[in-house]
Parts: C-alpha cells; sequence; structure tokens
C-alpha cells in the first residue's frame, strides 16, 4: 500500500471562507449605516397621481418671491391692456407702438404694471410688481378664503392647471403651494428664476404649459 508522497499539495478553505467573511461583514456595515443615514428621510403620503390637463385648458399662473405668493391675472390684465391701447391708438398697433404705450403709461393691476419689450421672438409682455404690496405667505395659503385656494378650486372644477413661478429663497412658500396643489388633485408645473425682478414673458413658447 502506497504512501502519499509528501510534496502532493493540500486545499485548504481557510483563506476563501476569511474574504467571504470579512465582505459579508462589510455589506452588513454599509447596511446599517444607510439605514441609520436615511432616518430623516419622509415620504409623502398624499395623492401621487396628477392627470395631464385637456388640450387647451387654462392656466393658473402664480409668481412666488420673496416666499409671498401672487396670482397673475394674465386674461383681466391682457383685457385691459387691449381696451387701453385700441382706445389710445386709432389704427391697428404695431408691437413698437404698444411696447411705447406700455412704457409710458401705468397700465396693469392692484399688484402688476405691464411694460414691453421688443426682442427677437417678438413683443415680450414684462410683468412688474408694484411697490409695496402683499402676497399670501405660507401660513395664510390653507386657508379656506385665500386668494389662492379660491383659485386652486376654481382650476379644479374647470380641470385646468397650475403654473408657479418660483424665485430663489422662496421654497418654502412653493412647498406649501405645491403641498396644496397635490391634495386637490390638480396638475402643475413650475420654473425657478434667479433674483427677484420681474417676470416676462412672450406669446411664443412652452415652458409655461410644461406640468409635473
Amino acid at each position: 500500500m502506497s504512501r502519499k508522497r509528501e510534496s502532493e499539495a493540500v486545499l485548504s478553505l481557510d483563506s476563501f471562507l476569511d474574504i467571504v467573511t470579512n465582505v459579508v461583514g462589510v455589506l452588513i456595515l454599509v447596511a446599517v449605516v444607510t439605514v441609520l443615514g436615511t432616518g430623516d428621510i419622509g415620504i409623502s403620503a398624499g395623492p401621487s397621481a396628477l392627470y395631464a390637463p385637456k388640450a387647451g385648458s387654462t392656466r393658473y399662473l402664480f409668481e412666488i418671491v420673496n416666499n409671498e405668493v401672487f396670482y397673475v391675472d394674465e386674461s383681466g390684465i391682457a383685457k385691459k391692456v387691449q381696451d387701453e391701447v385700441k382706445a389710445a391708438i386709432a389704427e391697428k398697433p404695431s408691437a413698437e407702438a404698444v411696447s411705447a404705450y406700455l412704457n409710458n403709461n401705468i397700465v396693469g393691476n392692484e399688484f402688476y404694471r405691464i411694460r414691453g419689450e421688443i426682442r427677437d421672438e417678438g413683443l415680450v409682455w414684462v410683468y412688474s410688481r408694484k411697490p409695496d404690496v402683499s402676497g399670501e405667505n405660507k401660513d395664510t395659503l390653507p386657508l379656506p378664503h385665500s386668494a389662492f385656494r379660491q383659485k386652486l378650486d376654481r382650476a379644479a372644477a374647470e380641470g385646468a392647471f397650475v403654473y408657479f413661478v418660483v424665485h430663489e429663497q422662496s421654497f418654502d412658500a412653493f412647498q406649501k403651494a405645491r403641498e396644496l396643489t397635490q391634495e386637490k388633485g390638480v396638475s402643475m408645473g413650475w420654473h425657478p428664476v434667479p433674483g427677484t425682478g420681474a417676470i416676462r414673458m412672450a406669446q411664443r413658447g412652452t415652458l409655461g404649459n410644461r406640468i409635473q
């Protein structure tokens, strides 16, 4: 009966088991750290499904600046501008004539004065907030009789959508407005802008019609 040769190699699994143990230990440590690190993350329990508005749906536009929410009455202001320009200029006005009239006369509503700018894309309307006007803050937005809630209820009834122009350092008010919009099930979109200056809107473009 022959003996095994002393030079024959013997396979050992000790090193392999050490590697597996170390890898499993690292994975467990990573999992623990991940769970502890996400302890402060909240998941919204509100409605997660928003419906896209129908083609041609009304847009309710809001400007949020200095953590205050202002309703931009596009249709109301547009009608006022058209009526005043038509009364002041007998013939069909050019874009230059309309811009000159708006820049030389105070036209708008209680919150905004409208000016005109001529750019490559045509006549751009500049919505400048009047001095010493106040909007609604995050505490007054949820109140039943707030202007924002009334417009939101109307948007829901009409199948319309809302759009927010959000200036920097105004995300507290935007977060509350977005929360109320989601609770109501109204489609919405938003666009961040730097600074606190006037907002400009051209007749062409789709940015203000995109929803989320």
